[in-house]
């Protein structure tokens, strides 16, 4: 989801004379602006946006981002989403159990609230991922 700072520097780019595409990056779906020199850029991601016109499907090169037919989907990204699921809450029940040891051991007051902090966190999202919320 863009932010009102993504949106403050699209305005500054069509500021500067760029102009916003009807295309959409592929890694992070904001619109694509395409400055003078014919650049196409990405201002989300900070890259360079390739547009090929070969067939295929996203290829990234040379720390720019090459979009190819730009096809876009319904089906979702992750093919297995409950085994994604699955790991990401047992990667959260590790870290909790880390937590909780750096925490038993913890007497600094700023870092007690930080890993509290954190521990809240893990739990909420850990909750989300059980209701499927996410």
């Amino acid at each position: 989801m863009l932010k009102e700072k993504d949106f403050k520097k699209m305005a500054e780019l069509l500021r500067k004379g760029s102009t916003m595409l009807n295309k959409a990056c592929p890694v992070c779906n904001s619109p694509l602006f395409k400055f003078k020199n014919e650049d196409v850029f990405c201002p989300i991601c900070n890259k360079k946006v390739v547009i090929v016109k070969e067939e295929g499907g996203m290829v990234k090169k040379n720390n720019h981002i090459s979009v190819e037919n730009l096809k876009y989907t319904k089906e979702p990204v992750l093919s297995n989403y409950s085994e994604v699921t699955k790991k990401l809450e047992n990667i959260l029940i590790n870290k909790l159990k880390w937590l909780l040891k750096k925490l038993e051991d913890e007497d600094q007051i700023k870092n007690l609230e930080s890993y509290s902090i954190t521990l809240l966190n893990f739990l909420n999202l850990i909750e989300k991922l059980r209701k499927k919320e996410l």
